[in-house]
């Protein structure tokens, strides 16, 4: 159920940035600058419905990977 609510709120969040012909271009460029490619819409909302807890549970385990982490100490004198 969660899940089904994360889904929904992020495609509402892009539809609602796509909106601002702006934030369209922005996205467009980046998108083909690192990519070379740009994805439809559609093409990204079945990405994100095709998502599973699973695989979420993949990336977090990938990024919070502690060997992958770096630290800053701040130290007050």
């Amino acid at each position: 159920m969660q899940l089904h609510k994360a889904r929904r709120q992020l495609k509402g969040q892009i539809t609602i940035s796509s909106e601002n012909r702006e934030n369209l271009m922005l996205n467009i460029g980046k998108s083909f600058l690192l990519y070379n490619k740009v994805d439809s819409l559609a093409d990204i909302y079945n990405k994100i419905d095709s998502l599973t807890a699973i695989d979420l549970l993949e990336i977090a385990n990938e990024i919070f990977d502690e060997q992958q982490l770096s630290y800053l100490i701040y130290e007050q004198s």
